[in-house]
């Protein structure tokens, strides 16, 4: 299958380095796509600012508002057939947001608040034949949020956990659900850990869709698995670029570099100078586009854009 999944907060600012959001980890989204991703399918994962790591064969979205995270939703839905919306979105927003910084100046703060889009409902006339998943949050009267919610936004799942308990609310790395769908009792889940969750969050979204999935028996991909062997296809072609001989010299001038020098030659000087880049940077993201961006020339050879 391919999965949508919306994890972490949104920052909505109110000038340039304030901003309203909440508590959100994104750890539970994270384990969504992470566990999605251990049992086979396709993941995309929207996610707002968190310090997690990105989950092995996830694509990362990483979005700030509510709204650009309404944009990215509605970018990759068509390609997906189930939704998991375990961000936790913003409410509200100011209605402009200060060019400097507000100065604290003794006054009271005055600015005018706007509810940020609810991203559930806003793509409910998209839904199809989609599963759509949601997550209900709640201090107090958790049944009865949970179940107005799964009613108003028209949705085949929602999770409701009490984030008052201390091991089951933001930033920990366990939770305590309930699961509720239309016309079926809710499903209390025992305290586990938020992968242990989205293990039984996946299995019923894959029992839902008539999927018949293998049972992975260990964290790590299988021996023998058609994904290993892939990758292992890969990592022998991706040595053919030791064999690709450059038109420039090393600094000592004795021979032209090959590919697989050039690339890590890059992706080092990207960790040591990203300090002096004028704007934040996704330091990651960076060296693997290094590590990648000659891949063309096992095929190509080192061939300028001029010729």
């Amino acid at each position: 299958m391919n999965l949508l999944v919306t994890a972490g907060p949104t920052r909505e600012y109110w000038d340039p380095v304030r901003f309203l959001s909440n508590r959100s980890s994104g750890k539970m989204g994270y384990a969504v796509a992470a566990e999605a991703a251990r049992r086979g399918h396709a993941v995309t994962l929207v996610s707002g600012p968190t310090a997690l790591l990105t989950p092995g064969g996830v694509t990362l979205v990483r979005v700030t508002t509510a709204a650009e995270m309404l944009t990215a939703v509605r970018a990759a839905l068509p390609e997906c057939e189930v939704l998991v919306m375990a961000a936790a979105v913003s409410d509200w927003r100011p209605v402009q947001c200060a060019a400097e910084k507000r100065k604290k100046c003794g006054a009271q703060p005055d600015f005018e608040l706007e509810p940020t889009p609810d991203i559930l409902k806003t793509v409910k006339d998209l839904k199809g034949a989609r599963t759509f998943v949601g997550f209900a949050a709640e201090t107090d009267h958790l049944l009865e949020e949970a179940a107005r919610k799964l009613a108003d936004k028209g949705l085949d799942l929602i999770v409701a956990n009490d984030v008052t308990q201390p091991d089951a609310g933001f930033d920990v790395d366990t939770n305590r659900v309930i699961l509720l769908a239309p016309d079926a009792p809710p499903v209390a889940l025992p305290l586990g850990s938020k992968r242990a969750v989205a293990r039984e969050l996946l299995r019923w979204i894959e029992r839902a869709r008539g999927e018949s999935i293998e049972e992975p028996t260990t964290e790590l991909p299988r021996a023998g698995g058609a994904r290993l062997a892939r990758q292992m296809a890969f990592v022998a072609e991706v040595d053919k670029l030791k064999q690709i001989v450059r038109r420039t010299w090393l600094t000592d001038g004795s021979r032209y570099e090959n590919d697989a020098e050039h690339s890590w030659h890059l992706a080092l000087m990207a960790v040591l100078l990203s300090e002096h880049a004028p704007v934040a940077l996704d330091v990651g993201r960076v060296i693997r586009m290094a590590l990648v961006h000659d891949l063309v020339e096992i095929d190509a050879g080192d061939t300028y854009c001029y010729d």
